[in-house]
């Protein structure tokens, strides 16, 4: 019977590589597409601008500005990579050719309140200003219209004048095809940094700035750092099995069982979902370390007298009930709205289950021949066991009450001093707003869209925004602006052009990609476009306009966080209701219960650890509270349902997670430290709980 299961098993396994191998499932790094269920469009706003980088050039000398412009343009390997910054010289001369129906809203809103005098006094100022940068001739353009439209779109020039410096920005995006895969992403991105670094000296400095380049920087670090942590975890493990069992032999099925239980999950999950979201690997291959506590038990148990079928017997009843109470607290998450929380919950108990079949069905062929001389590892005991566990619940009550939580995404990431720097610098130059926000507006075609996007600059009387409608103004817009300056022009005249001054007869103005490439940032998608708001908290302003979708991008993000995380504190009643009954089913309510506290006591008490610490909660501190559960269970089931020899077992289970789990906290990455913080001090204290309370009667 077993010779068919085995074969069976390898059978499904091989099925599951072949359909993943057909069909490989993405790897998606989107953190938003992993916990917003729905809201597609937050989802594509967040993301648009993610594949963007930044250059910004500075130096002394305009001259070192060019010259290093040229050089970076000419060492960026182009072939995944378009550039988005606008053509000045090319725009402007579209401008000029259809400048009859152009006016700055200055302008327009002077012309239409009949203030000509005005607008011919601003003119003279213009013409007499030295610093002043005329785009045509006062014969061309006597009150200069387009000059003034030009500046209010930021000016004619591609160099920016900023603290008695000199900068050019130029502005990449990396295909979709890159985007999307983070590995690529990154090795082109280490091109562009190697790129700023060789031409950086004393006279330019170049600054990168956007997504892509905190993306590389924080991977870069993470790696290094958990490459660190990997290599002194392994050693550790390795130390002390040698020092235990007298043998490393143990380590080869351990990790053929880690192996197939990976990729049972990774199999599982790529197929129902398509993709699988990074957080997802960092979660469930972190818990599937849950089954080295399975070899671990059996090597414990499997003594010279004792057949491996006679090991697997004796237990089996652990394992089962290990395996059972874990999987039972992931099933819960299948039934949330959260896509993370869905492929967490199936990666690790397909995990979990391709861990435990290949235990039983593969250890007593794979270990047949590996005998290890087992040591004794002295039991400390603990005293004083009513004052621990009093404390425990005191601090635990204190530190709840405490608490405070905080859900804002850019928290989990912390960028270095340079990358502070560069955006700082960058976003003072470019003059950026701290606070940005959009709207989406949606009608029956472009020219619809552009009209909206007037009629909510006027409704919020917008100064400093960015939107299509700024660059090509509708062709309603340009009818009315062509009325107002034939008026201008038959009201008044100016003192310095003696030749006939006549308004300009031109076409309108229409979009084409061809000249104003750069403004297919603002193209949501057909007949939708995009509006960019800066410091703006008024939403309510622009309510019951048809076809108009406001988004703060940072404050609904939070919003969605905070629900997610309330959505999943909440389901650790169900999930703990669901373990008592599986557990009250197999050993008792009593004994249910005394299995469960450690566990229950242990993550009281981290979270509320966090209060006291001053730690903010966030999301995944929660999430790693699930774990803390799948841990602490097995390490109390095992201690109830097995003999005293196993005690050691789950000792050196609970030292190897605790110490690689120590050093995961203190990484820079906060998204993985939160992990590390709540599992090392949580599987601490159930351990040390349940030796207190973990006793067959």
């Amino acid at each position: 019977m077993k010779k068919f299961l085995r074969f069976l098993y390898i059978f499904v396994l091989l099925i599951l590589i072949i359909l993943c191998a057909i069909k490989p499932p993405a790897v998606e790094t989107n953190i938003l597409k992993a916990i917003i269920p729905s809201e597609t469009e937050l989802v594509d706003l967040s993301g648009k601008y993610s594949s963007k980088v930044n250059v910004l050039i500075e130096s002394d000398d305009i001259e070192n500005v060019y010259a290093a412009t040229d050089l970076f343009n000419q060492e960026v390997d182009k072939s995944d990579i378009k550039s988005v910054s606008a053509d000045v010289n090319k725009i402007l001369e579209v401008y000029k050719k259809h400048r009859g129906g152009l006016l700055s809203k200055n302008y327009e809103t002077l012309l239409l309140s009949g203030k000509f005098d005005e607008v011919k006094n601003q003119s003279l100022q213009k013409l007499y200003n030295p610093l002043q940068i005329l785009v045509l001739s006062p014969q061309e353009d006597p009150f200069f219209l387009l000059t003034d439209f030009l500046e209010n779109l930021g000016g004619t020039s591609d160099i920016i004048t900023f603290n008695d410096k000199y900068y050019k920005i130029l502005n990449y995006e990396f295909d979709d095809n890159i985007a999307l895969s983070p590995s690529q992403l990154n090795k082109k991105v280490e091109k562009m940094v190697n790129i700023q670094r060789k031409l950086s000296d004393n006279d330019v400095k170049i600054y990168l700035t956007g997504a892509p380049i905190h993306s590389y920087f924080a991977s870069s670090r993470s790696i290094i750092e958990i490459n660190i942590i990997g290599i002194f975890s392994i050693l550790f493990v390795c130390s002390l099995c040698f020092y235990y069992f007298k043998t490393l032999k143990i380590l080869i099925p351990m990790l053929l069982s880690l192996l197939a239980g990976c990729i049972a999950g990774y199999c599982m999950t790529g197929i129902f979902f398509g993709n699988i979201h990074i957080l997802t690997f960092v979660f469930s291959t972190t818990l599937i370390g849950i089954s080295a506590d399975y070899s671990l038990h059996y090597f414990v148990s499997k003594t010279p007298d004792k057949t491996p079928e006679e090991t697997i017997n004796n237990i089996i009843k652990s394992l089962t009930c290990g395996m059972l109470t874990t999987c039972s607290a992931f099933l819960i998450l299948l039934f949330s709205k959260t896509l993370l929380l869905k492929q967490i919950a199936l990666f690790t108990i397909s995990g979990l289950f391709g861990v435990y079949l290949f235990l039983i069905l593969f250890y007593p062929i794979l270990c047949a021949k590996i005998n290890s001389n087992s040591k004794k590892i002295p039991q400390i005991n603990f005293k004083g066991k009513k004052i621990l566990i009093s404390g425990i619940i005191i601090l635990s009550v204190i530190g709840l009450w405490r608490l405070n939580y905080n859900d804002n995404i850019k928290s989990m990431y912390v960028p270095s001093k340079e990358l502070v720097n560069a955006e700082k610098i960058f976003s003072e130059v470019s003059r950026a707003k701290s606070k940005t926000s959009f709207i989406i507006v949606e009608g029956k075609d472009l020219e619809d869209c552009l009209e909206k996007e007037e009629k909510i600059s006027d409704i919020l009387n917008l100064t400093e925004y960015q939107a299509m409608s700024r660059y090509i103004p509708s062709v309603q817009k340009q009818k009315q602006n062509k009325n107002l300056i034939e008026r201008l022009y038959s009201t008044e005249k100016t003192d310095y052009v003696t030749s006939p001054q006549k308004y300009p007869q031109t076409p309108d103005l229409v979009f084409s990609e061809e000249n104003f490439p750069f403004l297919n940032n603002f193209i949501y998608e057909k007949n939708k476009t995009i509006m960019l708001l800066y410091d703006f908290d008024s939403p309510e302003l622009i309510e019951g306009i048809e076809g108009v979708k406001y988004f703060d991008i940072q404050k609904d993000v939070s919003n969605i966080v905070k629900t997610c995380r309330q959505n999943c504190s909440r389901l650790f009643i169900p999930v703990f209701a669901l373990l008592f009954v599986i557990l009250a089913i197999i050993f008792g309510v009593k004994n249910s219960i005394k299995i469960m506290l450690p566990s229950m006591l242990a993550s009281l008490f981290v979270i509320g650890l966090t209060g006291i610490l001053g730690i903010d909660i966030n999301l995944f501190h929660i999430l790693a509270v699930f774990l803390l559960i799948g841990f602490g269970l097995d390490y109390s089931i095992f201690r109830f349902n097995g003999s005293k020899q196993v005690n050691d077992a789950v000792f050196m289970s609970c030292i190897t997670s605790v110490f690689s789990f120590m050093l995961l906290s203190l990484t820079g990455f906060k998204l993985i430290s939160s992990i590390g913080f709540v599992l090392s001090i949580g599987l601490l204290t159930s351990y040390i709980l349940s030796i207190f309370l973990i006793s067959k009667d």
